[in-house]
């Protein structure tokens, strides 16, 4: 085993394991690994601009309301939110690593462009 794959393989072991077959299973062009850098820098935007507001307006409601239905309402909003998104997209964490992995095959990617070159 190279050590590139060596490296690989320890990235991947970060990811869930339906997240690790799906990335070792399709043929990762440099656009296709591109779009997926891109994807996954939204998603985590994504995550940012919800969850910092949200923290705050969480915040804020407890220690200045204490614990009234407009707190606990936000509570369920935003956990609701952040359930469904981490079933949909996956959550800031996993797709940090997914990112870290897409750049990293982009980097072997490339590499072996040089090398023929």
């Amino acid at each position: 085993m190279k050590k590139e794959d060596a490296t690989l393989e320890k990235l991947l072991l970060t990811v869930p394991k339906k997240e690790r077959e799906r990335i070792k299973s399709i043929n990762w062009t440099k656009q296709r690994l591109l779009d997926g850098i891109q994807e996954t820098k939204d998603n985590m935007k994504y995550d940012l601009q919800f969850g910092i507001p949200w923290i705050l307006m969480y915040g804020v409601s407890h220690f200045t309301f204490g614990l009234t239905p407009l707190t606990i309402t936000i509570l369920v909003l935003g956990f609701g939110y952040f359930l469904f998104v981490m079933a949909r997209r996956g959550s800031y964490g996993m797709n940090r690593r997914k990112k870290k992995i897409f750049e990293y095959l982009l980097s072997l990617r490339d590499d072996d462009e040089s090398k023929q070159a």
